[in-house]
């Protein structure tokens, strides 16, 4: 404990420290955010969570902000303007943007403090949208491309603290720290102590997450709410509180604002688990019997409209993986292909007429990229290098996810299927609309906490730990 409390001390002063010399209203604003939730954390932990929750919280804290500051030097020092990725850098400038607009500025500048420049990018909008200023000003809205629930959070934050370029970062940081904290509460309550301690570590620093957190990108926020979705509906399981219901819709309704293709299909697990919570009484067979009946008539009186629906959707997943491969192919990008070459021709650009043959194949070549690219024996790129290592450790951990799928749904059937439901799902649609290396890669980072849970579990069964065990 006195370890901690010196590992506190000093996170604490450096922060401070740090908030003394930039004068940030918004960064005193996401300390004092961080600081809160580290002593919720603290406070509402058990005497048995507590020594490690506190660890994991603060060491995820420290080292985001270490490297992230160390990179960021670096990167001034040479003229860079401290991003991490290019979409980062365009939801900073798209949420000032509507800072603008809502302070009803004309001069849509993108402050920066990359030498102390600042980019005018009204003219390239003002081209986009044919000159019009009612178009480029009504283009700034929540939808719109750019526009999405993480870019608006940002702006509001703007809009009262300021464009804060650097202490803004803390709010994916705190999301990055707190996506450990729920895994391990949500596996403790499944699989154990141990398990979820591997967990939370494996989520807490899994490298590309770890990226992710440090600049804006709106992934972390995505993935922390997916965690928190799954959270609440296993505590739901367990307690039977109505509030947990609450919890579930608020995690989706965000979820929706970030990522709206994929929300809907996660929302199928959910009602497979919620059959299975209830208990095997009389009334409630035959109410869960009589649903299934109906269930089966409708789907079997209206299978052609429903084989046409899931068609349509199919084709739409395999015409966006060909519409980023295209896209991949013309920007100079590194991309994959799942179907056959007369795909990628413009002017055959339609996946309508695909074969269940055809279709079946590109599902399981998906797959194959999904779970392994980039691929280490294929390395074409400095970035995919850099990717090489986390590649190995992914590989090894799907191995263990492999054996945690297999124990789950031997001790823990119930809950792992509607893990493993969920897990297939996200997958498969990420797998047939993914088409770019650098794209799928960051993407597949919505599912693999969950892959990571498994993983963690397979290790404990393998490595023999004990179930329950003191940190």
């Amino acid at each position: 404990m006195k370890l901690v409390k010196d590992i506190s001390f000093l996170i604490i002063a450096g922060i401070i420290l740090g908030i003394v010399i930039t004068f940030s209203a918004g960064g005193i604003f996401l300390s004092l955010l961080i600081f809160l939730s580290g002593f919720l954390i603290w406070k509402c932990s058990k005497e048995e969570d507590r020594k490690f929750l506190t660890y994991i919280f603060i060491s995820g804290i420290a080292i985001r902000m270490i490297i992230y500051l160390s990179y960021t030097d670096i990167s001034l020092l040479f003229g860079k303007g401290g991003w991490f990725g290019g979409d980062a850098y365009g939801i900073y400038n798209y949420a000032w943007l509507y800072v603008q607009k809502l302070e009803g500025s004309r001069r849509f500048l993108i402050n920066s403090l990359d030498n102390g420049m600042a980019y005018d990018m009204s003219q390239d909008f003002y081209n986009y949208y044919g000159g019009s200023y009612e178009k480029l000003i009504n283009s700034f809205h929540y939808g719109n491309y750019g526009f999405h629930g993480f870019t608006m959070l940002l702006a509001y934050l703007f809009y009262i603290f300021g464009p804060i370029k650097f202490s803004g970062r803390l709010i994916n940081i705190l999301f990055g720290a707190l996506s450990g904290i729920f895994i391990y509460y949500l596996v403790k309550r499944i699989y154990g102590q141990k398990s979820a301690k591997i967990a939370a570590v494996l989520v807490t620093f899994f490298p590309s997450m770890f990226i992710w957190s440090l600049d804006f990108f709106k992934d972390p926020l995505y993935i922390l709410f997916s965690i928190v979705a799954f959270w609440s509906f296993i505590m739901y399981w367990d307690t039977k509180k109505i509030l947990y219901i609450i919890l579930i819709f608020i995690a989706v309704i965000i979820q929706s604002t970030i990522r709206e293709d994929l929300w809907l299909i996660g929302l199928i697990p959910f009602t497979l688990g919620f059959f299975l919570v209830l208990k095997p009484t009389a009334i409630k067979k035959i109410v869960f019997i009589s649903i299934i009946g109906i269930m089966l008539i409708f789907f079997i009186h209206n299978r052609g409209s429903i084989y046409t629906y899931i068609s349509n959707k199919i084709a739409l997943a395999l015409q966006i993986h060909v519409g980023n491969v295209n896209t991949s192919d013309l920007s100079g990008g590194y991309a994959y292909r799942i179907l056959d070459d007369r795909y990628y021709i413009p002017v055959n650009y339609s996946v309508n007429n695909i074969t269940l043959y055809e279709g079946l194949g590109a599902f399981l070549k998906g797959w194959w990229h999904f779970l392994f690219q980039p691929f280490i024996w294929s390395i074409k790129s400095k970035s995919m290098l850099m990717a090489f290592p986390q590649m190995v450790l992914w590989y090894m951990l799907l191995m263990f996810a492999f054996v945690g799928i297999i124990f789950g749904l031997r001790y823990k059937w119930k809950y792992a299927i509607v893990m493993v439901s969920y897990l297939f799902l996200v997958s498969s649609i990420i797998a047939l609309s993914s088409g770019n290396i650098g794209t799928l890669f960051r993407h597949r980072d919505m599912i693999t906490p969950f892959y990571l849970i498994f993983s963690a579990v397979g290790i404990r069964h393998l490595l023999k730990i004990p179930r329950e065990t003191k940190f």
